[in-house]
This record gives structure tokens, sequence and C-alpha cells, in this order.
């Protein structure tokens, strides 16, 4: 379920309902049951997956904290960070390295798994990632309820596309929610107004983009000069850019009309001055 598809238009009017009348003590409740839909909408047998990782990094916590010095808490961080990793490293590459690096030696045999990919793993699995390394370094305390930290990491605006959150950006919103009336009307106009704008870069721009930059990186049209392709490279730019920041728009956009501030992490990345800064 994306930002631009009218079933997130249906399902976020009646989640806007039953937050609205919700008591504040429940919200945490209907973030978990209603993102949970929500992440499950595409292909409801992934949904196991946030709350594997949830209870892999909440647990791994705890056993970290326990550690009796500094050199046991370290390597008990790294196994957390690579048990929480291991899903998304398995999940992803495993086809890359069976055809591309044991396959120089034994051949290509094809792929060898055909699943498709969980929606937002990579976001779910670096969202609880900076949760376990924020506890270690003391950034941040250690969380006792499974639920806040499953608030976290499927709070449904940033599920799917980030932005990634440290634990700072979202946590202390989720433990203490204010009455979802309370300036409810300015919030409103305002988070629709970003939605709205996030959509038109999303939708006008980068998916319009998109057609045209595929034929020229694809080769599929003829004649095409030097001009061409660097058209298409402004326009690829543009495209990613504008997909990114659209998502991500609508994102602030959605968790504002919801009393959540979310913070971005995209602002002007090709002003930077190197690529190392990029």
């Amino acid at each position: 379920m994306i930002f631009s598809s009218s079933q997130f238009y249906l399902f976020f009017s009646g989640y806007l309902v039953l937050h609205l009348i919700v008591p504040a003590r429940q919200r945490i409740a209907l973030i978990v049951v209603g993102s949970s839909f929500f992440y499950g909408y595409w292909n409801p047998w992934y949904v196991w997956l946030p709350y594997l990782l949830v209870a892999i990094a909440f647990f791994g916590t705890l056993w970290q904290q326990r550690a009796c010095d500094a050199a046991a808490r370290r390597w008990r961080v790294t196994l957390v960070v690579a048990a929480v990793l291991a899903p998304l490293v398995v999940i992803k590459y495993t086809n890359f390295f069976y055809q591309d690096v044991l396959g120089i030696f034994v051949g290509d045999r094809g792929p060898l798994v055909s699943w498709a990919f969980p929606l937002g793993i990579s976001f779910v699995t670096f969202t609880l990632i900076a949760y376990v390394v924020d506890v270690y370094r003391g950034k941040y305390p250690v969380e006792r309820s499974p639920g806040l930290l499953s608030g976290l990491v499927l709070f449904f605006p940033h599920l799917i596309a980030g932005p990634i959150l440290r634990p700072h950006d979202l946590l202390p919103q989720l433990a203490n929610p204010q009455p979802a009336t309370r300036g409810f009307g300015i919030r409103f106009v305002y988070g629709f107004a970003i939605f709205t704008l996030g959509l038109f870069k999303k939708t006008v721009v980068a998916d319009t983009l998109s057609e045209t930059v595929r034929t020229v990186y694809e080769g599929a049209a003829s004649g095409l000069n030097a001009t061409d392709y660097l058209l298409a490279w402004y326009g690829f730019c543009a495209q990613i850019y504008c997909d990114f920041s659209g998502y991500t728009d609508m994102a602030i956009g959605v968790a504002m009309i919801l009393g959540v501030r979310l913070t971005t992490k995209t602002e002007q990345p090709f002003a930077a001055q190197s690529i190392i800064e990029f």
C-alpha cells in the first residue's frame, strides 16, 4: 500500500477516525495494529518479519545491558546487530552470493530462491540497528516496553520508505501522546499541504521522468546523441530526488496530521561538496 494509491486514502480515512476517538493511552496499540494491517496489505505472509526483528533488538539490548564489562558489551552488541542484519542479508543477497560469487567457481546455475522482497525491510532493519547502537553508546536508555519499540518500527508513515529514525526522534512522542484533537485543524492543514507537495513530486515529476529516462538508459530509442544522454542523466537525478523527497514529504504530512513530528535527513543532497558528504 503506497501513499499515492486509492487504497491508502481509504485506509487513512478510517485510521484517522479511530485516531481521533481512541484514548491517548491506547494509541500505541492502534499504531501497532493499524500499521500491521498497512504493512500486510501487500503480502500478509511477511507481517511476522518486523516483529521478529523487534524481538531480536528488544531482548538483545536487554542482554547487552547485563554485560559485566565493556568488552562483553562490545561483542554482545556486535552479535545483536549481526542478528538484526541477518534476515536482510539472507533475503536480499542469497541469489547474489549464489550466482555472482559462488557462480564464478561452479558456473551460473540460475537463481537459488525466487521469493519477493518484503516491503520496507531495509528501513526496519536500519531503524532497529540505530536503536541498538544508540543504547550501546548511551545516547538513549534501553526501552523496556516492547509495544513502544514496535511503534518506533511499525509507525506506518515511515514504515515503507523512511525516513530512518533514531529512537529519540519518535519514542518520546509515542510514550507521551498528546490529545488527538489538540490543534488538529492547523495540523491537518499543514500536513495536507506537505502531503500534496510530496504527491506532486512523486506522481507528476518522478513518475513522469522515469519513463523518458528508462527509454534512454535501456537504449530503446534510436538516433540519440550526447545531448539526449546528458538530459537523461539530469532527468535521472531529478527523478530519484523527487521520488525519495516526495515520499518523505508524504510521510511527514501524514505523521503531522496524526500529531507526530518526523525529521528529514534529505535536505539539499545535491548541494553536497563531495561524494562522501552526499
